[in-house]
């Protein structure tokens, strides 16, 4: 079965350096998994800890919805595309 492709791309800048990193390759990592607080590619104020939190329920949210996907799919069922969560 095709599946659908999904693609993000990550431009927070990271401050550490005086931000001269910019945005480097794997810096959501930290936000992802809730861990910014241990990263030292994520500087210190406190509003990278909102943007943690949105990015980590919004990938667990497609996670559950890929599932429910999956599990459907080899049920028999058929849930289009657009079901994504918004």
């Amino acid at each position: 079965m095709a599946r659908p492709v999904f693609v993000y791309m990550f431009t927070w800048e990271t401050p550490v350096l005086d931000g001269k990193l910019k945005s480097p390759h794997a810096l959501e990592i930290p936000f992802v998994f809730d861990t910014v607080q241990t990263s030292g590619l994520t500087g210190d104020s406190p509003s990278r800890f909102a943007l943690a939190e949105k990015m980590s329920r919004t990938w667990l949210a497609f996670g559950a919805w890929e599932i429910r996907i999956t599990m459907a799919s080899r049920s028999g069922l058929h849930i289009p595309p657009n079901t994504a969560p918004q």
